[in-house]
C-alpha cells in the first residue's frame, strides 16, 4: 500500500473517530429528553389502561428527572399512598403500557 492511501485511510479513520465522540456526546445529552419521554408516553398509556379498570379515575405524571418519580392526582397522592388494589391495577396498567412501548 502506497503512503497516500495509508495517510488517507489513517485521516479517514481519525475523522470516523472524531465523529463518534461526536455523536456520544450528542447522545449523552438527550438521554435526559429521550427518558422524559418515554415516560410521559408510558404514563398516558397507563393511565389510559387504569382508568378502564378502576372506577375512580386518575392522572398519571411520571418524571425522569431528577430522579423517576410518579404523581397521581387527583389528591396529588404517590403509588404507596394508594390502597393495595389500586397499587395492583396500577402497577399491571404500567407494566401493560411498557410492554405495548417496547
Amino acid at each position: 500500500m502506497s503512503g497516500t492511501k495509508s495517510r488517507a485511510k489513517i485521516s479517514r479513520l481519525k475523522a470516523a473517530g472524531n465523529l463518534a465522540k461526536i455523536a456520544g456526546k450528542v447522545l449523552k445529552d438527550a438521554a435526559p429528553v429521550v427518558a422524559q419521554h418515554l415516560c410521559s408516553r408510558i404514563a398516558a398509556s397507563a393511565q389510559r389502561i387504569f382508568n378502564r379498570i378502576n372506577p375512580d379515575p386518575i392522572e398519571l405524571e411520571w418524571k425522569a428527572e431528577p430522579q423517576y418519580g410518579l404523581r397521581i392526582t387527583p389528591g396529588d397522592r404517590r403509588f404507596a399512598m394508594l390502597s393495595g388494589g389500586e397499587q395492583t391495577k396500577l402497577a399491571l396498567a404500567m407494566t401493560l403500557a411498557m410492554i405495548e412501548e417496547f
